[in-house]
């Protein structure tokens, strides 16, 4: 692609970009407004972080709709995109989320499992609540929908037809990261897993040509984490099955920021990538081929 070419393309996603943050913007404010006029009646907790039901209403089901409304204003009626490019199919769905859900549950559990034998953690015990167990399932399915919805379902496609596959991969990768800087207990490595995290999450959506994948896993990982073993999720700690402590070096475990701020999980991330790659040698021959805005809805022929 001519570097003329390029900058045109890129010029016309960040215009792109630019109408999905206003629209969203607009939307946000509403929905927001709106919501803490009828809801903030029935808000009874003090403890609001720590209650997955209220997060939900309060702040993960709203964005949810506003990340969502707005990507169909932009892509399918202003754009005239259809929803199969974005990754919204209607096929695989229970089956793919499963695949990513259980990639999801391997990749921290045989992390976990490395660190318990090398006694950089210890189980002190099990606390088995459904309200908060079963809550922050549905509190991870969402939250990790509302993310996939904007950094796989819209850059991705945005970016890959004009600029390239591995381009897009990259740079939705990257604001991935930026998003999450402002999270509590943020370091090095957290960035460096997010960024990997996000590379992977972008390689699933890529290979199974839908949203249900990186979602599945994207839930997999935030939950078997932080609700079911005991760390902290990406800095935040919450309710959890495993009474967990943590009594090895920091950059061994991830310490305040959790198991995805450890050398281990970013080792574990980067293994899982090449696993992919060379084992599926059309997915990685698709990163480097040029994409033609002719064959910018590529998914819905394999969907």
């Amino acid at each position: 692609m001519e570097k003329k070419s390029i900058l045109v393309e890129s010029l016309f996603a960040f215009l792109e970009l630019l109408t999905f943050i206003v629209i969203a913007a607009i939307l946000g404010v509403v929905i927001f407004l709106l919501g803490d006029f009828f809801l903030a009646p029935f808000v009874t907790s003090n403890n609001l972080e720590l209650d997955p039901y209220s997060m939900l209403v309060n702040e993960y089901l709203p964005a949810t709709f506003v990340l969502l409304t707005a990507t169909y204003i932009v892509k399918v009626l202003i754009f005239k995109i259809p929803e199969v490019a974005l990754g919204f199919t209607n096929r695989r769905v229970i089956k793919d989320s499963s695949i990513g859900w259980g990639l999801g549950f391997v990749l921290v559990g045989v992390g976990f499992v490395l660190l318990y034998i090398f006694d950089q953690i210890e189980i002190e015990g099990v606390d088995f609540i459904p309200f908060y167990f079963f809550g922050f399932i549905l509190l991870f399915i969402i939250q990790s929908f509302a993310e996939e919805i904007i950094f796989r379902g819209f850059l991705i496609p945005m970016l890959q037809y004009r600029i390239g596959t591995m381009a897009a991969l990259i740079i939705s990768s990257l604001l991935f990261f930026v998003v999450h800087l402002s999270n509590p207990n943020a370091s090095p490595l957290g960035m460096i897993n997010l960024i990997c995290g996000g590379f992977l999450m972008g390689l699933l959506f890529l290979k199974y040509k839908n949203i249900w994948a990186p979602t599945g896993f994207h839930a997999s990982w935030n939950f078997v984490q932080s609700a079911f073993l005991g760390f902290p999720v990406s800095g935040i700690e919450i309710h959890s099955l495993v009474d967990l402590k943590e009594t090895g070096n920091d950059y061994i475990t991830g310490g305040a920021f959790g198991y995805e701020g450890s050398l281990i999980s970013i080792v574990i991330l980067i293994l899982c990538i090449v696993y992919l790659l060379k084992t599926d040698l059309r997915l990685y021959q698709s990163l480097f081929e040029p994409v033609h805005p002719s064959s910018k809805y590529s998914f819905k022929h394999d969907a």
